[in-house]
């Protein structure tokens, strides 16, 4: 007895190596995936800007953190895929069933290594990745604010410079001296001036945010707004120089890092503790505004809702024309004042606009509170989700007995998809109030959890699917 558990640890700690050892190469390959999925999303937003290694570096690593909540557990499905797909290939599975060690027994080693993912990616989800959010949601705003690097190409307007268009013919060497300059300075555009400079040269020298244009034998046209006193005189003014200093401002060329403390309210970006906040503040002032609601409505109508009771009428009015061309406007402006008419009108739309103003509202608080709720749920699924993968993998690498990356990832990449399609679509219906919220966030789980049940049955009564050896 005491050999068989001698053996039985060893076996287990087989099991943890291989699974360890898959899983290593298996969560940096998907996180690497899903970062040049990011990448290719935000490409157009890089291109052009002359960013550093360092803001590259950065931006993957906060990206890096954004998606382990949900790329743990697909490598929890895809390593339990492989690692047991791997022991039935090899025919291990079969001695270790003739031996006398279950299939359920084999599950435990790295099941209990799940049960520690789960709680790692619980805190990822529920505190890290929404501070990294913050950060990441700041580097994005300065990447998009930040205008592409200082480049002028030859017989091509240059506008990024505020208050100024530049062009030049060609370039007379490499140290920045260029031939046929034209700018067109328009910084006096509000007041209706405008100047204009050519010259045969000129040398770009670069000062910091400052670039220095050093222009050779050239004209500078200067064009005004006339006043009335000044018809007689010319509107445009004409000088040559020999040299000319042009002093340009490119501090807006320049990447500037923005306050993070911007970024702590977004949506993304917020812990499970203020998620819980919000919610219980969320609830508080829907039914503040639901009462306010309930007394205010009354309010706009002059005698609907004005009494509690009605009193009826004192004489009998004549019911309306029953043509077709006639309506019951075109009757009433007949019968009735055009005044009086127009005037119930205008307070008809009123409120109409007043009540679609209020529902928009109330609307939009219940969003955010459907939000609240389905992201606090969120954090406790995809923890729940990492037990959920690997009681689906484990039972189905024992069953397709496939090691590699061949069928356990076509596998894994399906239920993935589903599991991927079910959150995104319940969590659109939840904001919406088409679903609950605690139904949304598990329902990817739940799907899971069906198939991980009808593999564990499978191989608990292999007869059921005539999977026995």
């Amino acid at each position: 007895m005491t050999f068989f558990r001698l053996g039985v640890k060893r076996v287990d700690g087989l099991i943890l190596r291989y699974f360890l050892r898959y899983f290593a190469y298996v969560l940096p390959t998907l996180v690497l995936v899903f970062i040049i999925q990011y990448l290719l999303k935000y490409f157009d937003e890089f291109v052009g800007k002359g960013l550093g290694v360092g803001v590259f570096a950065q931006l993957i690593a906060y990206f890096a953190v954004n998606l382990l909540p949900i790329a743990i557990p697909l490598a929890i499905l895809l390593t339990a895929l492989i690692t047991y797909g791997s022991l039935g290939e090899h025919a291990e599975l079969t001695i270790f069933k003739a031996v006398g060690i279950s299939p359920f027994r084999l599950l435990r080693p790295a099941l209990l290594l799940a049960v520690l993912l789960a709680v790692i990616n619980y805190h990822l989800a529920s505190y890290i990745a929404p501070l990294v959010n913050a950060k990441a949601f700041a580097l994005l705003h300065d990447i998009r604010r930040k205008k592409p690097s200082f480049r002028l190409e030859e017989k091509e307007f240059y506008n990024q410079i505020p208050g100024y268009s530049l062009r030049y013919e060609r370039k007379l060497n490499t140290k920045g001296l260029l031939g046929g300059v034209m700018i067109y300075d328009h910084q006096l555009a509000n007041t209706q001036s405008a100047r204009l400079i050519t010259a045969d040269s000129g040398q770009m020298v670069f000062k910091g945010d400052t670039l220095w244009l050093r222009l050779r034998a050239g004209h500078c046209y200067t064009e005004s707004a006339r006043t009335s006193y000044e018809a007689n005189f010319p509107p445009t003014s004409h000088t040559r120089f020999a040299r000319m200093h042009i002093r340009l401002d490119l501090s807006t060329f320049s990447f500037s890092r923005s306050n993070e403390e911007y970024f702590q309210n977004i949506r993304y970006a917020k812990n499970i503790s203020r998620l819980l906040q919000e919610r219980d503040s969320l609830r508080q002032s829907i039914t503040q505004y639901q009462a306010h609601m309930r007394t205010r409505i009354p309010r706009l109508y002059t005698y609907h809702l004005a009494t509690s009771s009605v009193s009826p009428p004192t004489r009998a009015y004549p019911l309306p024309p029953t043509t077709k061309s006639a309506s019951i406007t075109d009757y009433m402006r007949q019968q009735h004042d055009p005044e009086v008419l127009k005037t119930a009108m205008y307070r008809a739309e009123s409120i109409k606009e007043r009540m679609k103003w209020e529902s928009e509202r109330l609307r939009h608080y219940l969003s955010e509170l459907h939000h609240s709720q389905w992201a606090i749920q969120n954090c406790f699924a995809l923890a729940v989700s990492c037990l959920i993968m690997f009681l689906a993998g484990g039972p189905l690498g024992i069953i397709v007995k496939k090691g590699g990356f061949g069928v356990p990832g076509i596998i894994s990449t399906c239920s993935f998809i589903v599991f991927h399609v079910l959150m995104v679509t319940c969590n659109k219906y939840a904001r919406e109030g088409v679903m609950d919220t605690v139904l949304a966030a598990w329902m990817a789980n739940t799907a899971i959890a069906t198939a991980a049940a009808a593999a564990l049955i499978a191989i608990y009564k292999p007869h059921l699917l005539r999977l026995n050896n």
